[in-house]
């Protein structure tokens, strides 16, 4: 009975510590606002020379960390790095970006303060990079086309002599698609499309 009671007193007495432990780590917060000019390209931040995450466009990742110093770095910009000095229990903002140029883009990493960072990753709907996006197994769509045909092809030729033709390129059309994803290996997709081609010149007794 007495092991059983001071088993029960050392779980009380060691999980407020971990707690407090939890509260009092180091954080380092990278986010990037959404930016249309080079969105599709990631930044690749290093930490002492160690890849940590790759920030995409309207994304922030959280670094949990150990206080000390950390050389920051971006993967093209290797030379240029953030020397940072982080304190037990302190949580520090870094901005990314791309400063786009006449023939390249270059990542930047800043750091900047709480009053500046928090309204912008809270209120901007950033992804959080830990959070995996998950794409919807079932997918629907319709697609509406409008074509012009090169070739003409001779339907009618009327009593005046005029041809009356159609181009099988040409013309309006629409469709419906859906698709289903099984697994990463196998994915079902059924098209049906509908396109429709006229007369030209319109003929009053006959139609295609």
């Amino acid at each position: 009975m007495k092991n059983a009671i001071l088993l029960v007193f050392l779980i009380l007495s060691i999980t407020p510590l971990v707690k407090s432990q939890d509260t009092t780590k180091t954080k380092i917060v990278f986010y990037r606002e959404n930016q249309f000019q080079g969105s599709a390209i990631g930044i690749k931040v290093f930490s002492n020379n160690e890849q940590i995450t790759n920030i995409k466009n309207n994304s922030f990742f959280v670094f949990e960390c150990n206080p000390g110093t950390y050389n920051l770095s971006t993967g093209s910009s290797q030379n240029k790095k953030l020397v940072l000095e982080v304190k037990e229990g302190q949580t520090y903002y870094i901005r990314c970006g791309l400063v786009v140029g006449y023939w390249t883009s270059e990542p930047e990493m800043i750091l900047v303060d709480r009053l500046s960072a928090e309204p912008i990753i809270k209120s901007s709907k950033l992804r959080d990079l830990k959070t995996p996006f998950v794409r919807p197994k079932s997918r629907f769509g319709v697609t509406l086309q409008v074509g012009a045909g090169t070739e003409n092809h001779i339907m009618f030729t009327n009593d005046e002599n005029q041809e009356s033709k159609i181009s099988f390129g040409g013309g309006i059309g629409y469709g419906i698609k859906f698709g289903h994803e099984f697994s990463k290996f196998f994915d079902l997709a059924v098209n049906y499309n509908y396109q429709r081609s006229s007369l030209s010149l319109p003929v009053k007794n006959a139609e295609i």
